[in-house]
């Protein structure tokens, strides 16, 4: 059940990172040749959703082979790649918000409820991630094999 969750959060995370960097750019007299241009923190957002990806096949792969040490392991890398896009995150929200500005408040209200919404999930999936790790010490229980 835990990877499950873990799963829907880091695809609702990365669908959403993708699709906000395809074209979600705001900017109150928008230039065409900028539109299609990522920022520079759009570039290290994009890389860091797609380094959780990895790392989250990875965990999934280690889970299939019961090796507990390997899905510590796994796991770690997982939770620090998700840690390090709540970094990239945060930096991509600065420079959005220097960007929107004076902008509409409906403009306003839908980054801060992205924010919201990506904070919140991610801090779901380290909370799974941490009880995977937690579990891993007894891989016969209940609570790990969900």
């Amino acid at each position: 059940m835990k990877s499950i969750s873990i799963l829907l959060v880091l695809t609702l995370m990365t669908s959403t990172i993708t699709f906000c960097l395809g074209g979600c750019s705001v900017k109150i007299t928008p230039n065409r040749a900028d539109i299609d241009i990522p920022t520079y923190s759009d570039t290290r957002l994009e890389v860091s959703s797609q380094n959780v990806s990895n790392n989250y096949a990875a965990l999934t792969n280690a889970l299939k082979s019961n090796d507990t040490e390997k899905i510590k392991e796994k796991a770690g890398a997982l939770k620090d790649a998700v840690n390090q896009s709540l970094s990239e995150f945060k930096l991509y929200s600065e420079e959005i918000r220097s960007m929107i500005g004076d902008s509409d408040d409906i403009i306003k209200k839908r980054a801060e409820e992205f924010e919201k919404y990506f904070n919140k999930n991610s801090q779901k999936a380290l909370d799974a991630i941490n009880g995977i790790i937690l579990g891993s010490k007894n891989t016969n229980s209940q609570s790990y094999q969900q």
